[in-house]
């Protein structure tokens, strides 16, 4: 986004409809971000158990030297 964004600025003298274009498309990806955001919440949270920890804190006895 930050890229289209930046593009932007350097598209002077272009047709309206490509700005129309690009705000379409940044609003776009801006959905696509929130809506992976909220994915990776669930999915993490399925992940993030006791066990999970558990088996975490053995890996990483031997490293904590």
């Amino acid at each position: 986004m930050a890229l289209l964004r930046d593009l932007s600025s350097d598209l002077r003298g272009t047709p309206p409809a490509t700005f129309v274009a690009l705000g379409q498309l940044t609003e776009r990806l801006d959905h696509v971000r929130v809506a992976a955001r909220a994915d990776f919440a669930t999915r993490f949270a399925a992940y993030d158990t006791d066990d999970t920890q558990q088996v975490f804190a053995k890996m990483l006895q031997g490293l904590r030297s």
